[in-house]
């Protein structure tokens, strides 16, 4: 009986064959395919888990690199877009990680087709993030200069912002102006020319202080009219120019190491998917075959 059985089930598989010829595009696969299927699931769900934590790291590095875009964004913003791409996709990242970990745990096409799509998507941001950063990059050692920022000091006083922004890169950098502190010649208030007391004199955070101490507010006044007097004492007076510039471009090395380096092994992500979901389709439609074939056998 069992080999007309057999036999019954094989007509009946060539026939459904016949009728429904996309059904059996595949043949039935060794165990070894079996473990390449359970290995690809395995691969591809480590994969996902390990994204959720890039996803985690690229945001904690773009919210970073914004505290740090503010703190000098009134002297330079050339920053803010790719921070900003940094975060979006840092988020999109995560997002997606968790889509591919539940939809590869539960083997469910949609999710990962979305979890496709996402990935070649946030694989091109990324590499807009890593071009950009360079461009800036570049950009800032080319453009940022003592002649572009110091008019930003005849706004110290009459813009908080700008204050705030100077007070912390020179109490930061221990620097004051841009090329030297003669810079604040340009400062109505600080003019030697001026009538007022700080007159001929520096701001406040230009001057030297003991770690933990706050510098006298009258510190600077007049500092640069006593020449007899060892100025490199009492004030700092080196310019804030090139420390500014290393400064601006190391975080932008940073933003955009950060894009493209999360961004190569999203083509290992891509493949593993796009892989996956085959071998999930494909043993979706050797169930379908076998299953039309068992029914057809017992109904015969």
């Amino acid at each position: 009986m069992a080999p007309n059985q057999d036999t019954a089930q094989q007509k009946m598989l060539e026939a459904e064959k016949h009728r429904n010829p996309h059904l059996m595009k595949h043949p039935c696969k060794p165990l070894c395919a079996n473990t390449a299927y359970s290995c690809n699931k395995l691969w591809l769900f480590l994969y996902t888990l390990l994204y959720v934590f890039v996803g985690i790291t690229l945001l904690i590095i773009g919210v970073w690199a914004e505290v740090e875009r503010r703190k000098y964004g009134a002297l330079n913003n050339l920053m803010s877009l790719p921070v900003a791409l940094l975060l979006s996709v840092g988020l999109i990242i995560f997002i997606n990680a968790i889509l591919g970990l539940v939809g590869t745990f539960q083997e469910h096409v949609i999710l990962l087709k979305v979890f496709l799509t996402i990935t070649v998507v946030a694989f091109f941001v990324q590499v807009s993030i890593g071009i950009l950063a360079f461009i800036y990059r570049n950009e800032t050692e080319l453009t940022l200069n003592s002649e572009e920022l110091r008019p930003s000091l005849a706004e110290y006083h009459s813009n908080k912002r700008m204050q705030s922004t100077l007070d912390r890169l020179q109490s930061s950098w221990e620097c004051c102006g841009f090329d030297s502190f003669h810079d604040y010649e340009v400062n109505a208030y600080f003019k030697c020319d001026a009538s007022g007391e700080e007159s001929c004199g520096v701001p406040p955070s230009c001057c030297i202080s003991s770690p933990g101490d706050f510098p006298r507010y009258s510190c600077g006044y007049n500092v640069r009219r006593n020449l007899t007097v060892e100025t490199n004492k009492i004030i700092h007076t080196d310019g804030c120019t090139s420390l500014l510039r290393r400064l601006l471009v190391l975080r932008l090395d940073i933003v955009g190491m950060a894009g493209l380096g999360s961004a190569i092994p999203q083509i290992i992500g891509f493949l593993l998917g796009y892989y996956f979901i085959r071998r999930v389709e494909e043993y979706r439609t050797w169930y379908c075959v076998g299953v039309i074939g068992s029914s057809s056998s017992a109904n015969s």
